[in-house]
């Protein structure tokens, strides 16, 4: 890992402030979607809302 992070740090320089991974966007029902999957006690990698997304 620590080849990785020198040879990005090389190719693209230090950033000059911390740049995050993704900057997310909640635009829609995401929170309500969030809620009802922990509300159902069901995390999982199968179920109702992965079969909605996959379909999308």
């Amino acid at each position: 890992m620590e080849k990785l992070i020198a040879f990005v740090r090389d190719t693209f320089g230090e950033p000059e402030a911390f740049i995050p991974l993704h900057d997310p966007r909640f635009i829609g029902n995401e929170k309500k979607y969030l809620n009802d999957c922990i509300d159902s006690n069901f995390v999982s990698s199968v179920g109702e809302y992965v079969g909605k997304f996959e379909k999308d």
